[in-house]
């Protein structure tokens, strides 16, 4: 009787194990093809850690922030959030050529905060993004800035006007910017990057200083204000370089900063550096 039991008792434990057995969910297998890396980190413990990346900027995990930049923030496989990506600087040349004007300088960032997609490892990476640009514009070589009612000229400097350095006279503009881009690989680490850019300029200021001759010493400076720019222009930018660190970049802006018969009217080219693009 014992032995019946005994047996009952070792049929019920094995058809037990056995449901249990087959009510667990099998586990689920991801395939990566061409994965862009693999890491593989083995701890203090025994334990290893084992990292596919599908691209250059994602892993297989679902959020994760990205190694090789630092300024994107990966969301899944194909996409990211980009914050102080694409800061840049540098040299502004009009190329119209208007009397007075000199070689002038920008600063700014493309993708203060942003938001950029691929659909797969090798196609193009689209992204949009907010920023802002601060821009300083020089006036010298015998010219400087006047201001006749509401509009900004350039005139010859006045007889009794001893000016002391050059550029004599400045006007700085500030914008914020809505950045669309296209980020192509090239090899490895090497990214072109185009980019249209719309331009909102809300604030635009001027001064001019000088010495007078009968004092000699006393140095004027002349502020400006409330002068009639263009709201909005459009900018078209293309970046070259290693994605992630650094790259030297080109815009070229084909809309006048101020309203016709407002200011002097120039379109621009700017050439500099670009970092974290």
């Amino acid at each position: 009787m014992n032995l019946y039991k005994k047996l009952i008792a070792a049929a019920a434990m094995i058809l037990t194990m056995t449901a249990a057995h087959a009510t667990q969910t099998a586990d689920s297998v991801t395939v990566i093809k061409n994965p862009a890396k693999v890491v593989i980190t083995n701890s203090a413990d025994g334990h290893t850690k084992v990292e596919v990346f599908e691209s250059d900027h994602s892993s297989d995990t679902d959020i994760m922030f990205g190694k090789n930049n630092p300024t994107r923030l990966s969301l899944g496989k194909r996409g990211h959030v980009l914050f102080f990506n694409g800061i840049f600087g540098g040299m502004v040349f009009p190329t119209d050529e208007p009397k007075g004007m000199l070689p002038s300088w920008e600063i700014g960032v493309t993708h203060l905060l942003g938001y950029g997609y691929r659909t797969g490892r090798y196609t193009p990476e689209l992204s949009a993004g907010i920023g802002f640009a601060y821009r300083w514009y020089n006036v010298g070589n015998g010219y400087r800035i006047d201001r006749q009612a509401d509009r900004m000229e350039l005139i010859p400097v006045n007889t009794g006007e001893a000016i002391y350095k050059s550029p004599n006279s400045r006007f700085t503009t500030s914008s914020f910017l809505l950045s669309f881009s296209l980020k192509q690989k090239i090899y490895r680490k090497l990214y072109f990057m185009a980019s249209a850019i719309l331009d909102f300029n809300f604030y635009t200021d001027a001064f001019f200083e000088y010495k007078d001759h009968e004092t000699g010493s006393v140095k004027t400076k002349i502020n400006y204000k409330g002068f009639h720019q263009r709201i909005m222009r459009c900018d078209l930018m293309a970046t070259i370089g290693f994605s992630g660190i650094a790259g030297v970049y080109v815009r070229y802006s084909p809309t006048p900063v101020f309203k016709d018969s407002y200011g002097p009217k120039f379109e621009q080219i700017a050439a500099g550096i670009s970092l974290f693009f």
